[in-house]
């Protein structure tokens, strides 16, 4: 999606070893259109981890810091200690009865990996296989009290705000793309992640504006994105 966001003309900052937008007006022009409507970010840098096998769950709970068990189609959080501070929320999804999706902060991916294979390597109880997604899925964030109208017009999975609510997940067809719809809201509003195969970045941004324009959505940088966060 690079190319798009040029064509955009966002202004590029590097952040974590990434060439990301860090805003394509203003922070403060940005913000006020997601409070209102609905913003479109580029998060693909996020750390993405499959981990495959049976008690993955409690697996990871020897690593992550309140991490507990989920239901399918259910995401939580936890956290990692690194060098004695605490990392950035991570989310951890149940995609199958033996499937954990796991996304982290830019930069952390590698440690979190380190520290779950050290774990699989001292135990011989079940068996359990973790793949680095980071660099295979895009994801894009879409946050806002419009965001549920976006994405309803793009796939048929229900993911009406009644029944999907916070920290919920599905898998199915976006635009007729294969993906994954993980609500993780921030700062008060509705806020999903989509992932889905890099090679469909160009094809699925393009949709998602296209779709959002007759709401006013727009994309937003990092900047925007990090005071998001910031905000809780």
């Amino acid at each position: 999606m690079h190319h798009q966001h040029l064509g955009l003309g966002a202004v590029m900052m590097e952040h974590a070893g990434w060439q990301r937008p860090a805003y394509y007006t203003s922070l403060e022009e940005e913000l006020k259109v997601v409070r209102l409507a609905a913003g479109i970010g580029d998060v693909s840098p996020l750390g993405k981890i499959l981990v495959q096998g049976d008690n993955s769950d409690r697996r990871l709970g020897t690593v992550l810091t309140g991490m507990s068990s989920l239901d399918v189609n259910r995401s939580g959080t936890a956290s990692l200690m690194v060098s004695g501070t605490e990392t950035h929320r991570i989310i951890v999804s149940r995609l199958s009865e033996d499937e954990l999706y796991v996304t982290c902060a830019p930069g952390t991916t590698t440690y979190l990996s380190e520290a779950i294979n050290a774990q699989l390597a001292s135990s011989s109880h079940g068996c359990v296989h973790l793949v680095d997604m980071t660099s295979n899925h895009a994801a894009v964030n879409v946050i806002g009290p419009l965001a549920i109208e976006l994405l309803a017009k793009l796939t048929d999975l229900d993911i009406v705000a009644s029944s999907f609510t916070d920290l919920t997940c599905a898998q199915g067809q976006l635009a007729e793309v294969y993906s994954m719809i993980m609500r993780c809201d921030q700062s008060g509003l509705p806020s999903y992640n989509l992932y889905f195969a890099r090679e469909y970045g160009h094809y699925l941004w393009d949709v998602l504006l296209e779709a959002g324009s007759e709401f006013g959505i727009v994309p937003i940088g990092v900047e925007a994105l990090q005071q998001l966060a910031v905000e809780g």
